[in-house]
């Protein structure tokens, strides 16, 4: 499954620019930094965020789009319908976070997803479920690589990222466990 989401064509990837940070030799305090993110070298009182994270801190989720939300597990199946009406001149990025109660993990499951299977992976979906935020995700693009798989959490939340230059439905199933 891992080797269907290897690359990111699109932009480097969040680690790719801690990296760059970390060579140029910016010191920056981590903790004033949620979810793995980095002072911003030219502006100190704010943070470059992970995906799906956004804020002063990145202690929020990023709304910069004006879409997706913030969700609660719970022990049964609840759907989620993602309806993206995007265009090449307005690509949103729309991010959901899915929280489970104390000591649950949160399982995700794709149930439709009407992106065509191509090597760029343009119009996709980013699963986040490790404990690290700031690691990329698993990305899907193409539902027969991903279809009847189901992904846990490491952590009581998992961050669902929606990438689209054009029209976009997607069908996901989450739970707690």
């Amino acid at each position: 499954m891992e080797i269907s989401t290897l690359g990111n064509r699109r932009v480097p990837s969040f680690y790719d620019y801690v990296l760059v940070n970390r060579m140029c030799a910016i010191n920056f305090p981590r903790n004033f930094c949620k979810e793995g993110g980095f002072r911003h070298p030219r502006e100190c009182a704010r943070c470059i965020c992970p995906r799906g994270f956004g804020g002063p801190d990145c202690g929020k989720r990023d709304n910069a789009h004006k879409c997706g939300s913030d969700l609660t597990a719970v022990s049964q199946w609840r759907e989620l319908e993602i309806k993206m009406k995007a265009s090449p001149e307005n690509e949103p990025t729309c991010h959901w976070i899915i929280k489970a109660p104390h000591s649950k993990k949160v399982q995700v499951q794709f149930v439709k997803l009407d992106a065509k299977c191509d090597y760029k992976c343009s119009r996709s979906l980013e699963i986040k479920i490790r404990a690290d935020f700031a690691l990329s995700g698993h990305r899907v693009c193409c539902l027969t690589l991903s279809q009847g798989h189901e992904w846990k959490s490491e952590t009581q939340r998992a961050v669902v990222s929606a990438f689209a230059p054009d029209p976009l439905t997607v069908t996901i199933m989450y739970r707690t466990v």
